[in-house]
């Protein structure tokens, strides 16, 4: 898994990195010194606003660029938040801020099944939980699996793609059919997950990005043959999954971003190690629950 930053102590992150094809181990020039995650803050018992801690990345020299991770990432107890240095153009299907935005932070939060009974409005309920950790211009994204992520970064070409995933299958589907009208026991799971590209993107090309993401996802679950069901065939995701692509506002977006791009090329590998990696990691944790 991918170390995230911590409240405090001393982190010592790696990252993959594929520079032009070759597969290389380095020291993340991730975490520098500690600062509160602007603007926002999170509030913390008794509404006390306190900042979230995070650790942030030191001025680079453009060459080297491609080579610094897009997003910060700061984590507690029940919140992931993913923080760039300016707005971004984002695109997903969240239920607080879905379609085409301009955002600075995507923020994970872990709820009980008991947060959102059917009478729950739960467009509602994280617009209000957001505002309260004062990331109420964030893109919410909620899940009541563990918010353990997988971090996944290739350089290539002179284009950057990133991924962090969180992943859960408790309450996984295989796509045309609906195992939840089963009577099945369950927790509700959720894969969620943020793409990056360093290259601007037409709204086109966002729209190819994200359905070129989300098919990499699939495939990495695919691969491990899971059934929820025995003998029904393997889970494709589950009903709550959400996908955030992202890349920077610019001028002369690239007008495509699918499969034959080198674009589309990165993004898919990126997603594929990092969901693969999520995937292996949730699939131990079941076998440590059962043993």
């Amino acid at each position: 898994m991918f170390p995230l930053a911590p409240l405090c102590g001393e982190p010592s992150p790696r990252e993959l990195l594929n520079i032009e094809g070759k597969l290389v181990k380095a020291v993340c020039p991730f975490y520098f010194a500690e600062q509160a995650c602007a603007p926002g803050q999170i509030s913390g018992p008794g509404d006390v606003a306190r900042p979230f801690s995070f650790w942030t990345v030191p001025p680079m020299d453009p060459s080297q660029q491609l080579h610094q991770p897009a997003f910060t990432v700061c984590s507690e107890p029940g919140w992931l938040v993913a923080a760039f240095d300016r707005p971004q153009r984002l695109l997903s299907w969240s239920i607080n801020r879905p379609g085409f935005q301009q955002a600075r932070r995507v923020a994970w939060t872990q709820v009980r099944d008991s947060d959102l009974p059917v009478e729950v409005d739960a467009a509602e309920f994280l617009a209000a939980r957001l505002l309260k950790k004062g990331l109420g211009d964030a893109i919410g994204l909620m899940t009541s699996g563990e918010l353990n992520a997988e971090r996944e970064a290739i350089v290539s070409g002179g284009v950057r793609a990133e991924c962090l995933v969180t992943l859960g299958l408790s309450n996984a589907e295989r796509v045309g059919q609906r195992f939840t009208a089963l009577a099945l026991p369950q927790r509700t799971g959720t894969i969620n997950m943020l793409c990056h590209v360093s290259t601007p993107l037409s709204d086109a090309a966002l729209i190819e990005a994200i359905s070129l993401a989300t098919q990499a996802r699939t495939v990495a679950i695919l691969d491990f043959g899971y059934e929820r069901v025995l003998g029904a065939g393997a889970v494709t995701g589950t009903g709550t999954d959400c996908v955030v692509i992202g890349c920077p506002v610019g001028s002369l977006p690239a007008r495509f971003a699918g499969m034959h791009t080198l674009v589309g090329e990165i993004l898919g590998a990126t997603v594929l190690q990092a969901t693969r990696r999520a995937m292996r990691q949730w699939l131990d944790r079941q076998g440590a629950a059962a043993s």
